[in-house]
Order: structure tokens, then sequence, then C-alpha cells
């Protein structure tokens, strides 16, 4: 496809040097108004196909062309021009020759369609950034790609923006420089240098709470800590049991409480563990008065807490699980199923926004293989690998 920009003193005179330069098959993809101080009057961009292209000597300007077409009249033109396949030499297995003919013009307008699509996300692309950034197609190009990985669009204008004035204000490549501006961006925290007594595991159900405490379970006991468990979570079938099993396979103390003074008893059990490990129901998580009564248990361990959110959540829902976990003492994030999704700029607009410090993340189902202290490098690798390279960014 050809595309031009055309400018004019008015609407009418554009309209006719776009008749005269791509004929009646040009198509209007944008137009707006220059400001009084350029010297005023209109600027259209227009496209055409090249087989749509008039040629010179078919009519003379301004008078139309006998052939052009508007509309779908215009795709019969483009196909009635175009090369047609030619016919096998058995025309027993060729089929009707109708036939030959609709596919060949539906496939003409399918690639067409494309076309003209692409061309339009590339332009609404443009607009999202600053009028100076809008003709570096790859910086258009990086701000299309981190979108599609879930990025919120206001964080990667942001971030691309900011990474091409420092590219130009430090010289280097753009894609090095939004990396840099990315790492600053995650809060980070290294527990395993100086871990709590007490450490519990909370999060809605089905994140993987019960498996991201046997990870932590393993991790410690790797580093020559002595660990126990506690379960609370006496409300899912079959939960506990999931725990006692994992943890005989271990050799962890466990207990199974169901009240306070159960609970009680329980810290005074492990008093001598290097680290206790409290699973917590994902109901409890849910509702208001769950949540106070669950703090209340925390608050008379002094545990810190451990948030348990899988990758797979939208950014919304992380937010509206951090907004139920504010309440909670030392907060810090465990992000499971990494496995399961491709689309992690969502997690990074959810750091942007104020996500508490990230300790862990599991890498997939293998326990403890895929369990592993959380770092800059690793998650901007699953996220942004390929980025760089099919992006062609610089």
């Amino acid at each position: 496809m050809k595309i031009k920009r055309f400018t004019a003193r008015d609407l009418p005179t554009a309209t006719n040097m776009i008749k005269e330069e791509f004929g009646l098959a040009a198509l209007i993809l944008s137009q707006r108004e220059l400001p009084a101080e350029a010297g005023g009057g209109v600027e259209i961009t227009a496209g055409v196909r090249e087989e749509d292209m008039p040629h010179r000597g078919e009519a003379a300007p301004g008078k139309p062309e006998p052939k052009a077409r508007a509309g779908p009249a215009a795709g019969a033109a483009a196909y009635a021009r175009s090369a047609r396949p030619a016919r096998p030499a058995d025309p027993a297995l060729a089929g009707p020759p109708w036939r030959r003919d609709l596919e060949h013009f539906s496939a003409t307008l399918t690639r067409s369609l494309g076309e003209l699509k692409n061309l339009i996300l590339d332009l609404a692309h443009r607009q999202s950034l600053a009028e100076k950034w809008r003709d570096r197609p790859d910086l258009v190009n990086l701000y299309r790609r981190l979108t599609e990985t879930g990025l919120a669009p206001e964080h990667a204008r942001g971030l691309v923006e900011l990474a091409a004035e420092s590219a130009r204000a430090w010289g280097g490549e753009v894609f090095t420089h939004l990396r840099r501006n990315l790492e600053s961006r995650l809060r980070l925290v290294d527990i395993s240098l100086s871990p709590p007594k007490f450490l519990a595991v909370m999060g809605p159900s089905g994140g993987g709470k019960t498996t991201a405490l046997v990870n932590l379970a393993a991790f410690f006991r790797q580093r020559g800590r002595q660990t126990a468990a506690i379960t609370l979570d006496t409300v899912r079938l079959g939960a506990a049991e999931q725990l006692t099993r994992y943890a005989r396979i271990m050799g962890l103390g466990v207990a199974v409480c169901q009240n306070r003074e159960e609970f009680s008893s329980a810290l005074e059990l492990f008093e001598s563990s290097d680290l206790v490990l409290i699973d917590t129901p994902g109901r409890s998580f849910q509702k208001p008065e769950g949540r106070r009564e669950m703090a209340a248990f925390l608050d008379q361990a002094g545990a810190s807490v451990l948030l348990v959110l899988p990758a797979t959540m939208k950014e919304s829902d992380l937010a509206a699980a951090l907004d139920r976990a504010r309440e909670f003492k030392d907060l810090s994030l465990i992000l499971t199923k990494f496995d399961e999704t491709g689309a992690l700029g969502g997690l990074m607009s959810f750091f942007i926004s104020g996500a508490p410090r990230l300790a862990f993340f599991s890498l997939g189902p293998k326990t403890p293989e895929d369990f592993t202290l959380a770092t800059a490098d690793k998650f901007l690798g699953l996220w942004l690998d390929g980025l760089e390279t099919d992006g062609q960014v610089g």
C-alpha cells in the first residue's frame, strides 16, 4: 500500500489532489486542521493499494477514471487487474472456474483487509506517543509490543518516552534504558537473609498457597533452618490432610488448628523451631470479617505475611487482592503459575501501581525445583525476552 500526506488550503482542494494522485480507489486514513501559526489549511493522510494506482494517461486530471469504483467495486476492479492463477492442466481436477475465481478474490480481499487493519493499528499507536516521537518506527513498535503483553497503555507510553529521552541524552540503545528503568520500578526483598520466626501464606482460593508453603519449607530447610508448619485451613476439604502428607514426607513438624487455643498450643510446641510457616484458608481472605479474624491470629504470633497470587490474574484482580491484604503487617508477595501465562505486562503495571515487595516466584509445577527467589533479571527476562529481537528496537 502506498501512503502519502496531502496539505492544502481547504478540504476540496486536498480531495482533488488525492483523486489526481491516487484515483477514486484512495482511502482516507486521517484528517486534521493545521494550526493558524503554521499557515492554516488541512492535512489528509491517504493510502491506496499499488495495483489500484491509476496509470498515467488513463484519465485527465480532475476527470473520473472510467474503471475506478468506490467501496466493493474498487475491490472488484483491483481483482480484475490482478494476475489470475494458472489453470491446471486437467480441468476435471480444477473444479468450476467460478470457484477458483471466488477463492482468489476472497484471498485478495482478506489480504487487503489485513493490511488495512495493521495500518490503522499503527496509526493508533503513533497517536498514543508524544508528537515528537511519532515518526520513530522503533518507538511505535516498542510501544505496541509492550501493550500486547498486557502493560497498561499509560505505563507503556511513559516507559518508552523516558527510555527515548535517556537514550538521546546519554547515548546507548532505547531498549537498554527501558530495562534499567523497569529494574528500578521492581520492589524486591530477600527474606532468606533474615527470615522472621513466623511466616504466614495468604491469598485467594486457588492461588497455590499450600504448594507455596511446601516450597518455602523445602527452600529454608536447604539453607539449614529447622522448619515447622501450622495449618488454619480446616474449611477446605482435604487441605489439612494434604499439608500433613507433605510434612511427613519432608520430616516437618505440623499442627492442625481450629481455634485460638489450639493455635496458642502449636506456637508453644514449635518454640524451638527456626521458622514456623502458617497456612491460612482462602475463604477467610475474601470477606472483611474473615480477614479481621485471621489478622487476630497472626498478630498473636507476630507473623509476617506472604501474599500468594497467580501470575495469571488480571491487573484489576491483582489490585483488588492487594486492597484486601493491606491490613496485614509486613506484607510481601509470592507470584505463582508463571508457566500458565505469556502476558506478564499486567504484572509490571501492578508493580508500577504500588505492589508490595516481591519475594519469590514459582516458574512451574515442580516442587521445589521451580520455586526461586525473585530477581529483576529473572522477571524481566521472562517478560521481555523476544521483544528486543522481534520488536526491532534500538
